[in-house]
């Protein structure tokens, strides 16, 4: 599918009317903006707000807060929290952590009922600022795509 015709469709989708006036959506999904496999919430009007998740991955319990930005449906998300997870083994010592640092995520939010209570999120962006510790050498840096994928709620009148 092109770009073009991605832009079209999501066009298409905010064409059908407004949202419901929700002031909490709540979803559960995979990805950063979900503590990468969890819950997240947007505390704001229509999905405007403080995003906050809470998740677990490769046995540590995630987080992630930030602020969502909805207009139709398109959104774009900035929020610090884990995005992923390393393993340092060395000199018979094993070093597990997370990787966390900075999330910046844009996509669509799909309505997948009638009202528009229901909707599918699907986002793309970048995470990093992180570092896998190394016992010789500097550092490496870890960052990269990421995505995201959850199934949602709004919650209101």
């Amino acid at each position: 599918m092109s770009l073009l015709s991605s832009l079209v469709t999501i066009q298409e989708f905010a064409q059908h009317g407004h949202t419901p006036n929700s002031y909490v959506d709540f979803g559960i999904g995979v990805g950063p903006n979900y503590g990468i496999v969890g819950g997240r919430a947007i505390i704001g009007w229509k999905g405007t707000g403080l995003l906050v998740g809470v998740g677990s991955f490769d046995g540590f319990l995630t987080n992630t807060i930030g602020f969502q930005f909805s207009y139709n449906a398109v959104f774009i998300s900035v929020a610090s929290g884990a995005y992923g997870s390393y393993a340092v083994v060395a000199f018979g010592q094993r070093d597990k952590g997370l990787l966390e640092g900075t999330i910046c995520m844009t996509g669509a939010r799909f309505n997948l009922t009638e009202n528009k209570r229901t909707f599918l999120e699907l986002g793309i962006g970048y995470a990093g600022g992180d570092s896998t510790p190394s016992p010789i050498g500097p550092a490496e840096k870890e960052e990269g795509i990421a995505f995201t994928l959850g199934l949602n709620v709004r919650l209101g009148k």
